[in-house]
């Protein structure tokens, strides 16, 4: 750790002003700038990593980067990096290491500071106010803040600002531990509230139920709580997972290795003053537990056997490094009491169970058909906001239902991406964004990424076969057969099409998909064992692509696709009535929209007409659609022109003359 006077002084020469100049820039000053206002953060994670190793040694630091600017760009007030007592995950309570600059003093004085306090972002107003009326009991925030002029500080050694730090902790009015019990029960709620809304995890529990009369009945039975001893027989730490363990995860539980069979919810985190439960073998000792609520029965379970049946995708979950409830033998690890389940493996369980019941397990944060398509499609209409005729519109529709393979191509600006998913949404006759996914292809895109290939494992002790993005799709929605799936490609004719595709290049074609009964056209992969079960694209997949026909530096399409897909041809809509319509609902006057039909019409023309260009290369209206009220026509039409059109005409046409160039795009402006 060590500050040095340059970060101090670039902190305080440029705290609040913007990254970006005038023009919309960045000058080169201001990115030095951003990079040694980042090197500051990094020191002050440092020191915040040594108060804590002082102060709770056990405690935990949020791996979260902090940017040099804020939301707006500008550069930020504050530095910080906070940390937590014991194992207690991001919650609202927690100390508080910064810089902090004093905008308000004549020369922008930066401060080294230490707090203990709420997180105002996501304490809700019942906890600022318990919070705020106790302070006001002991003096106000400036109680249980303390803080250091920088030049002070950096004239004190690392050791020396730490300990600074922490006997200004010491000698706050009150301590962590104590607050916390001040501000309950609106901490708990909070922190609880806060955990499921931004993320669970699930687990596995591995529990023997048939002769614990504890996990039979009671306050400790299957499902209401977790609880373990802290350590084994010799001493080993095999249960540190129960510390891992929040608020709104998710716990699967596997009962006497046979089958799931009940799926519930985390209530709270690790209790550690836990005395393992008499009559058990671990009876007196210390223990873990945590508390559970909302157990929900899987019906119907699912059964060891349906686990173990698919070992090859197994073998890939497990060769990906994490330390699951399997082995490479098929079979559930002994003393693995509490482990956690990856995405891969979530979704594999979920597959199984999808298969069984046409349901998702309950909780699981993954893609539902809870809506039947009917009762969206009157709620949802696809051609709000969008500017073509109906007519045209529902072609593409027509075509995509019919060859399965479309692709929407155009010059930039037109919408293509936009378009896309409302023709996606339409053929799903709802917002099914479940059963949607997208990916933009480049010059590196692989077999390996789409479809399936060797990836290194975490440990960096070999390699694992992984499923690619499409390979994952396909299998979702071959789990759901009733239902109609759409993937997008972005940029597709920038990838190197026949080696992504490979082998799968064949099955595209809508004669070639597959149901559950009829699989004559299956392939097996390239990197597939011999015991692999052979690949085929159901029936209920479509493909979308899109491909922006300006793009000089591509190839042309590969004649083995551009067969097995229709090409749709998306045009500006500048003379669209529903365009000037939402440029009215923006407040853009009927002088700016005139001026931007006719404008941009009449260049539009021109470069049709251009022998260089042609009409791939036209501008769209994309370019002019706001996404706020415009308060000053003239000005944003000019902006437009200026930083948007611009530029890419001088792109269009880089052979000839500046001046004549400029004579375009001034021909464009309002004088």
């Amino acid at each position: 750790m060590a500050f040095t006077q340059e970060q101090i002084s670039t902190y305080s020469r440029y705290v609040g002003l913007p990254l970006t100049d005038e023009t919309g820039s960045k000058p080169p000053d201001r990115l030095q700038a951003r990079d040694i206002i980042k090197q500051a953060h990094q020191e002050v994670t440092l020191w915040a990593k040594n108060v804590r190793d002082l102060i709770c040694p056990t405690g935990s630091i949020p791996e979260k980067q902090v940017r040099a600017t804020n939301q707006i760009g500008n550069f930020r007030d504050y530095l910080p990096q906070t940390f937590y007592p014991d194992f207690l995950k991001p919650s609202n309570l927690m100390y508080w290491v910064y810089l902090w600059c004093d905008r308000a003093s004549p020369s922008n004085e930066v401060y080294f500071r230490v707090t203990l306090g709420l997180n105002d972002d996501t304490a809700d107003n019942s906890l600022r106010a318990n919070f705020r009326r106790y302070k006001d009991t002991i003096g106000g925030q400036d109680s249980l803040t303390a803080m250091l002029n920088a030049e002070d500080g950096l004239n004190m050694s690392s050791e020396e600002l730490t300990n600074w730090a922490v006997e200004s902790i010491r000698s706050f009015p009150i301590q962590y531990d104590d607050l916390k019990n001040i501000l309950e029960p609106e901490l708990s709620r909070n922190d609880s509230e806060l955990a499921v809304e931004n993320f669970s995890g699930y687990w596995i529990e591995k529990c023997n139920v048939n002769g614990r009369l504890d996990r039979e009945q009671g306050n400790f039975a299957l499902g209401r709580v977790l609880w373990s001893p802290q350590r084994n027989a010799s001493g080993a730490d095999i249960y540190a997972n129960m510390r891992k363990v929040k608020p709104g995860d998710i716990v699967l539980h596997l009962i006497n290795n046979s089958h799931f069979s009940v799926v519930s919810k985390v209530r709270s985190y690790v209790d550690f003053n836990f005395k393992c439960l008499d009559g058990t073998e671990w009876g007196g000792a210390p223990g873990y537990k945590v508390d559970l609520q909302d157990l929900t029965p899987l019906e119907p379970p699912i059964s060891r056997e349906l686990f173990f049946r698919n070992r090859d995708t197994l073998l890939q979950i497990l060769d990906a490094g994490h330390n699951l409830c399997f082995n490479r033998n098929m079979n559930f690890r002994e003393g693995a009491y509490i482990t956690e389940a990856p995405e891969d493996l979530v979704r594999y369980i979920n597959n199984i169970y999808l298969s069984q019941s046409n349901n998702n397990i309950p909780f699981f944060n993954l893609p539902t058909n809870i809506e039947a398509p009917s009762q969206v499609e009157a709620e949802y209409d696809p051609l709000s906001g969008i500017f073509m005729r109906h007519e045209d519109f529902f072609n593409i529709l027509k075509v995509l239902k019919t060859k399965k393979n479309l692709i929407l191509q155009g010059p930039p600006g037109v919408g293509k991406s936009f378009i896309a998913k409302r023709v996606a949404y339409a053929l799903l006759k709802g917002n099914h964004k479940d059963r949607v996914q997208t990916v933009q292809f480049h010059q590196s895109y692989s077999y390996e990424d789409f479809i399936q290939g060797y990836r290194p494992k975490a440990d960096s002790s070999g390699f694992f076969l992984k499923d690619g993005i499409f390979y994952n799709f396909c299998m979702r929605a071959s789990q759901d057969l009733d239902n109609d799936y759409v993937f997008i490609i972005d940029e597709i004719n920038r990838g190197n099409l026949s080696k992504i595709f490979g082998e799968v290049m064949l099955l595209i074609e809508s004669d070639k998909r597959s149901d559950s009964t009829q699989n004559d056209w299956a392939v097996s992969l390239t990197y597939s064992g011999p015991e692999s079960p052979q690949f085929s694209i159901p029936k209920n997949v479509y493909l979308l692509g899109m491909m922006n026909t300006a793009d000089r530096s591509l190839a042309i399409v590969d004649y083995a696709l551009r067969r097995r897909f229709s090409f749709i041809d998306i045009e500006p809509s500048f003379e669209n009535e529903s365009f000037n319509d939402y440029l009215e609902s923006k407040s853009v006057t009927a002088e700016i929209i005139g001026l931007i039909r006719n404008r941009m019409s009449f260049l539009n023309q021109e470069i049709e007409n251009s022998n260089d260009l042609g009409a791939g290369f036209k501008i769209g209206h994309s370019y002019f659609v706001p996404s706020g009220e415009v308060a000053d026509s003239i000005e944003w039409y000019e902006d437009i022109i200026k930083n948007e059109i611009a530029p890419l005409l001088r792109e269009y046409w880089f052979d000839i003359k500046k001046e004549d160039i400029d004579r375009k795009i001034q021909a464009l402006m309002m004088g």
